[in-house]
């Protein structure tokens, strides 16, 4: 059965709680964190490694976006300046056209006036 101390206390000791004295490296636990650390270093360095990598392809993908994009602003000036240079030429062209139309009606219309002249003339001659 039960004893019954007086008090209702029990003489038995507690154990002790925390950690005594310092722990040596041939605990198991210890070999297992020691380890775990070294391999999220060796993690981590690696993933500086490959941010590093990555930071540099973007600087350089920048780098080559903002040479097509000053390139493709060249280009656009250039279409530009080619439009105006067309449109002056094409007004040239059809203000040229509109006199050889208007030269070329005017002939042609004196040389049928001409010629309806003398076929007139040469009907009237008594023969």
């Amino acid at each position: 059965m039960t004893q019954q101390y007086p008090h209702g206390r029990d003489n038995r000791q507690q154990p002790q709680t925390g950690a005594t004295g310092t722990p040596t490296h041939h605990q198991p636990g210890h070999d297992f964190t020691l380890q775990t650390i070294m391999e999220l270093q060796k993690s981590v360095g690696s993933l500086e490694s490959e941010i590093k990598g990555l930071r540099e392809a973007q600087t350089n993908t920048l780098n080559r976006t903002e040479k097509a994009c000053d390139k493709l602003e060249s280009v656009d000036k250039k279409l530009y300046a080619a439009g105006i240079v067309l449109v002056i030429v094409l007004g040239i062209a059809g203000w040229m056209l509109n006199v050889a139309y208007d030269l070329s009606k005017d002939t042609l219309k004196a040389v049928v006036t001409q010629q309806m002249a003398s076929e007139t003339t040469s009907n009237n001659k008594p023969e």
